[in-house]
């Protein structure tokens, strides 16, 4: 095979894979880092929906914080140190290779110098070479005490927690822009200088507001009694409504005897163009 043949075929297999870059239903592969932010979302849900349910047995002050963030930590102590002991030391010694040592040696270097900053839960502020996937750990406990913060300052003050969310959310947004704007951080959904916005605690400061937001309305449906399961049947019924009368019903079967004889009698003769059913008159 000549070069320009290989030339060709790897100009052709570039084309290909940017071509499935930019297919919808696989965007996500290639931005799939955001997922995070579901994380995050999720952790401040149940930090909001904590400090609501204690709200109804105690009296809400800052008098409480140390005491939530001791907690928090404490729990995440054991395997953080134990992971950067083990990278410090050990994990050189557990493989072999020509490049091995080199990197390995060079990380564990690292984790002897920096192993502060992973106590202190600050590493995310620079980059991080030790174990640079743990950075989620400092950013989580940031975004915990900020929350726990936010939280406690609301039900102290006896304030409607969805009020002051909703814009604590737009200011958190508009910080996203100021720094995306100040540092010229590209639009698109890539991890560009990640210690500016990606591994942050203002970069992913929104996702944990929307957590406590919808901790906060969650709370709300709850004391209302607001049975979301009722709305559920009611969609489904307009579900079975707008298929009833069809030939090829999936949902006509699950109907009750009475409520299938009572359905419309059916068209008898109908049209499928680019599925879509068109019926005669």
């Amino acid at each position: 095979m000549n070069k320009k043949s290989l030339a060709c075929r790897g100009i052709s297999t570039t084309y290909r894979k940017f071509k499935l870059r930019r297919r919808p239903e696989l965007v996500f592969m290639s931005n799939g880092t955001v997922i995070v932010q579901s994380f995050i979302m999720v952790t401040n849900f149940l930090v909001g929906y904590r400090l609501l349910l204690s709200s109804e047995k105690y009296k809400m002050s800052f008098s409480r914080l140390p005491k939530i963030i001791l907690d928090r930590v404490l729990r995440i102590y054991p395997m953080q140190l134990t992971a950067i002991g083990i990278a410090a030391t050990v994990a050189v010694h557990l493989s072999d290779g020509p490049l091995w040592y080199k990197y390995a040696t060079m990380e564990a270097e690292y984790c002897r110098d920096t192993w502060w900053q992973h106590v202190l839960f600050i590493h995310n502020f620079y980059a991080p070479k030790c174990m640079p996937q743990s950075w989620y750990m400092a950013t989580d406990v940031q975004l915990y005490i900020i929350s726990s913060t936010i939280m406690l300052w609301i039900l102290s003050r006896g304030l409607d927690p969805e009020y002051v969310l909703k814009r604590l959310l737009g200011v958190s947004l508009f910080g996203v822009f100021v720094v995306a704007y100040a540092f010229e951080l590209d639009p698109a959904l890539k991890i560009n200088r990640p210690e500016f916005l990606y591994q942050s605690f203002w970069g992913n400061l929104p996702s944990a507001i929307i957590g406590l937001l919808f901790a906060s309305i969650y709370y709300r449906l709850e004391n209302e009694k607001v049975d979301l399961s009722k709305n559920k049947g009611k969609r489904s019924d307009g579900r079975r409504r707008a298929f009833r009368g069809l030939r090829c019903d999936p949902l006509n079967k699950k109907l009750k005897p009475e409520r299938r004889a009572a359905a419309p009698a059916r068209p008898t003769s109908f049209l499928r163009r680019r599925n879509l059913i068109i019926y005669k008159k």
